[in-house]
């Protein structure tokens, strides 16, 4: 007859470790030098849009006005656009213009004109 003792082994517990933490983590001056390049990058892109003055409407080109006085459109046109509207001049800045609204100016105050079409031509032309 034989006996059996009580072979089975006991199962350990290891446990087992993904990632450690130190040696996947970059060093802290390279995540200093992300974030700041970054709103470097940030404060760069919004002085040049806003305040460089390289996005700013510097010529008003108007096409197929036979029956109005150019000179007048073009003077109300830059009325309409130096309006400041809060902190920035939002109406000067090509990217912030509201072509709707400066379209039903112009149909406001020029009752000879039927149609108006404006079109926006990078980086400072308004072509009316």
């Amino acid at each position: 007859m034989k006996v059996y003792l009580n072979t089975r082994r006991k199962k350990t517990y290891t446990p087992r470790i993904y990632f450690s933490p130190k040696d996947n983590e970059p060093p802290r001056w390279i995540r200093f030098v992300e974030i700041g390049g970054f709103l470097v990058l940030t404060a760069v892109l919004v002085y040049i849009v806003f305040f460089s003055g390289i996005f700013n409407i510097k010529k008003v080109n108007i096409v197929n006005a036979e029956q109005v006085d150019i000179q007048r459109l073009e003077q109300k046109i830059k009325e309409k656009l130096s309006e400041k509207k809060g902190v920035f001049p939002k109406n000067q800045i090509l990217f912030f213009i509201n072509t709707e609204e400066i379209r039903e100016h112009i149909l406001d105050n020029f009752l000879e004109v039927k149609e108006v079409s404006l079109e926006k031509h990078f980086p400072d032309i308004l072509k009316i």
